[in-house]
């Protein structure tokens, strides 16, 4: 197998945008973004949140849709009591970060 050696850059961003929906941060957010062979990845490790691609803009849009999906799913859940604690934390964390969101 001929693997390709990784190289790794860094994004920031205070904005999030997916479905209509721009989702503006109250600091920046850094996103590790990686290519091996011929695939991206962009991650925010504090988050737990990936993305992938065959593109850098597939991958940032795979991002975006996970942290539209997480912020649907977790952090606007009403009763904490059905969620894990990891789940709780990541909720907490994007409530903390996310300053107000935009429908476009």
């Amino acid at each position: 197998m001929n693997t390709k050696p990784r190289k790794t850059t860094y994004e920031t961003t205070n904005r999030i945008v997916y479905d209509g929906r721009a989702f503006e941060l109250n600091r920046l957010l850094t996103i590790e973004v990686r290519r091996a062979d011929d695939l991206y990845t962009f991650e925010n490790e504090l988050l737990g949140i990936v993305g992938y691609g065959k593109t850098r803009d597939e991958a940032r849009d795979a991002f975006n849709m996970e942290f539209a999906c997480c912020w649907d799913s977790v952090a606007m859940v009403d009763d904490a009591a059905i969620l894990t604690p990891d789940a709780e934390r990541l909720g907490n964390s994007m409530r903390n970060r996310v300053l107000k969101i935009t429908v476009l």
